[in-house]
């Protein structure tokens, strides 16, 4: 009979610690909340030229597909010379990364500073590529859409890039990309206190 009341008192404890918790967790969470307000939404749409951190970024579309044949198709960047299709996957480390199917986001970018950006260093690793409603979030690795994949911008130079962003199984499953390329992509480049993105209304399949 005392095991039992003594059984009986432990659980009583753990119970009482189990609210206590769940109680300090709640008053946290709206003191959170208080202190901290929600981000000021400051949203584009694809086509729109975006001042970000002294450069001048306009989307001209999403694509999902293999990144060689969205540049070959979408006649992204040709040389007049050679009548070549040039596309090279710059990481900040200088190494170079083999093509795979993905997202691919097509951007014009102006630098506005007075001194060089590199944007595979200075721009790629603070964004990030949102869907809903599926959930997807993901960062990606520049391309430079040129000749030499030169992601360095001069001042007041202007050039095409591409970030590609990977979608694995474990991110999305086959049954889900019909809806997801339907999905509202957020071009993630602030959070807070100002979630700056530029929206883009479903993605191309190439």
């Amino acid at each position: 009979m005392i095991h039992f009341k003594n059984k009986k008192v432990k659980y009583g404890i753990l119970l009482c610690v189990a609210l206590v918790l769940v109680i300090v967790f709640i008053l946290a969470y709206r003191n959170a909340n208080t202190r901290l307000p929600a981000p000021v939404e400051e949203y584009y749409e694809a086509g729109d030229v975006v001042e970000h951190n002294g450069l001048e970024i306009c989307v001209a579309n999403l694509y999902f597909g293999n990144m060689n044949d969205i540049v070959d198709k979408k006649n992204i960047k040709i040389n007049k010379e050679t009548n070549e299709v040039h596309m090279v996957a710059m990481k900040a480390s200088g190494e170079r990364a083999d093509f795979k199917d993905g997202l691919v986001i097509v951007f014009d970018v102006t630098n506005k500073k007075e001194e060089n950006v590199n944007l595979a260093a200075d721009f790629v690793p603070n964004v990030e590529l949102v869907a809903y409603p599926i959930g997807y979030d993901n960062q990606g690795m520049i391309y430079a859409v040129d000749e030499e994949g030169d992601t360095i911008l001069k001042p007041e130079e202007t050039k095409t890039f591409a970030i590609r962003f990977g979608v694995s199984n474990s991110l999305v499953r086959q049954e889900r990309r019909a809806r997801f390329i339907k999905s509202d992509f957020y071009f993630d480049m602030a959070l807070y206190p100002v979630h700056k993105a530029i929206i883009i209304h479903g993605a191309e399949k190439v």
